[in-house]
């Protein structure tokens, strides 16, 4: 039996439709879209290693300002850019956690960059994990893209003068790498 002409011209318009779909898919992904480099990176954006750290000054969980700035001269600092609903970053905030008394030891001064979330649901996810770095509010996203980010999570190392010394971009699954740059930091 014959099949009607209207049921084979619906399969090929289907067919040439999923065929259309798949092109610009490969065009997108291949072209289009740059994948976000993961692990180590030596830059994200305009932001380089062995460069100046972009400053920028942005209220924490108390309302304080917090400025990268007034840390110069003073403190090494990590920031971690993170969201409450990133698995990977509490990964990396347990992780950080755990090295508490090297990073202290260090002297470094990690400092959590939420990126665009409301103050409230920052505080309660900071209170449910009982989170003791600093966390600072980055309400409409500016700090991270100053700094180029676009997964999370993302940290920077900034020694005490200001000059970005390590970017990691996803979880830091091996800190052995960011161990041996703080002990290598302070004796610079």
């Amino acid at each position: 039996m014959a099949r009607p002409a209207t049921l084979r011209g619906g399969r090929l318009l289907l067919a040439l439709a999923f065929a259309a779909f798949t092109v610009w898919i490969h065009y997108q992904v291949k072209y289009v879209r740059t994948l976000q480099p993961g692990g180590t990176v030596t830059e994200l954006g305009d932001v380089k290693v062995g460069a100046p750290a972009p400053d920028f000054s942005v209220p924490d969980l108390g309302g304080y300002e917090v400025s990268l700035a007034a840390r110069r001269g003073d403190k090494i600092v990590l920031l971690e850019f993170w969201a409450t609903w990133c698995p990977p970053c509490r990964m990396v905030m347990a992780t950080l956690h755990d090295m508490r008394a090297e990073l202290d030891s260090a002297g470094v001064e990690v400092i959590n960059v939420d990126q665009g979330e409301a103050p409230d649901d920052v505080r309660r996810f900071v209170g449910l994990e009982q989170q003791s770095f600093h966390v600072v509010l980055d309400r409409d996203g500016a700090v991270g893209e100053r700094y180029g980010v676009r997964s999370l999570p993302t940290m920077v190392l900034i020694d005490k003068r200001g000059v970005v010394r390590w970017i990691h971009v996803g979880h830091l699954p091996e800190t052995g790498e960011l161990r041996d740059l703080l002990h290598q930091l302070p004796a610079e």
